[in-house]
């Protein structure tokens, strides 16, 4: 899995450029949020891969890897206790990621960069977290 590009390109987003980081859990970036960043930022977490079944090539054996990359962008908003307030500007923020992450390879070898799905994965102290999931596919072979 290729993290560090995906980081790279989540940095020429001008909303985010300095404010994004690899988190290895949303407890981690929940933990985080304690210590006082804000109002925006992105946090790239593996949520793990799928293997196809391997297949005999003319050079020995070929895997397909599906690698899931997990981006969960964060909006802080106290003046909305209910959350729509962060809820709103977490949405705009990811339509300013789509464009920079929709098609985007991760590394040679890899296929572009599709979405998947997305859903909120929670929210403190005026926080809003929302998980977009992409994903790539490369080979491994043998």
């Amino acid at each position: 899995m290729q993290i560090s590009p995906v980081v790279a390109q989540l940095q020429t987003v001008p909303e985010l450029t300095g404010r994004v980081e690899i988190a290895g859990s949303v407890r981690q970036i929940l933990t985080e949020l304690n210590s006082g960043k804000g109002p925006r930022w992105a946090w790239v977490i593996s949520p793990g891969d799928d293997a196809g079944n391997n297949t005999l090539s003319a050079g020995g054996i070929r895997q397909r890897v599906t690698d899931r990359y997990g981006v969960v962008l964060g909006c802080y908003d106290v003046s909305d206790r209910r959350g729509e307030a962060a809820l709103l500007k977490v949405e705009a923020l990811g339509q300013a990621v789509e464009p920079k992450l929709l098609g985007f390879i991760p590394a040679p070898g890899y296929a572009e960069l599709t979405y998947r799905s997305g859903q909120m994965v929670g929210g403190t102290d005026g926080w809003v977290l929302w998980l977009h999931l992409w994903q790539s596919n490369h080979y491994i072979t043998k």
